[in-house]
């Protein structure tokens, strides 16, 4: 749900020219980090009193704008196109995401890690993982007429 949000607020328009205005302003991207740890913070605190499904919400998506604020003060070309990419994914890039995320996560409660290298660890590993399988989706889908045949097929 909250990957199905996010996606569809990036694409409209209004938030397109919101952040193209914003695009090359260091200091609003580094603010928004900072209240994205703030509010990590705030909500690891108030974890008690929160249901369990807003504590996770809140935490995706401060996380996601941490990492996203991130990418734009490093300025990184290969990272905003990486966001870009992900940010444009389809039905099939969101179940692989949740398959890819549960996965992780038996993994890493299996090795007993949790708290925040728990959240650092499967961000970066899910983030990893999904951009390679949707690179590999892509490659397949441009340069296999079966593949692209099916996908369209299924997905569209």
């Amino acid at each position: 749900g909250i990957g199905l949000f996010a996606g569809a607020l990036f694409q409209s328009v209004k938030v397109k020219n919101y952040l193209r205005r914003y695009e090359d302003n260091t200091m609003f991207f580094l603010i928004l980090l900072l209240i994205c740890f703030c509010l990590l913070l705030i909500v690891q605190l108030l974890s008690v009193a929160l249901p369990y499904h807003f504590y996770l919400t809140f935490m995706t998506i401060s996380w996601f704008l941490s990492f996203f604020s991130l990418s734009k003060i490093i300025n990184n070309k290969y990272l905003s196109d990486a966001f870009n990419f992900l940010g444009n994914y389809t039905l099939l890039g969101y179940i692989s995401q949740m398959l890819i995320i549960r996965i992780i996560y038996i993994l890493l409660l299996h090795l007993g890690i949790y708290g925040y290298a728990y959240y650092i660890i499967n961000v970066f590993i899910s983030t990893i993982l999904l951009y390679s399988f949707l690179k590999f989706i892509n490659f397949s889908i441009n340069h296999s007429v079966v593949f692209n045949k099916t996908y369209r097929f299924i997905f569209q």
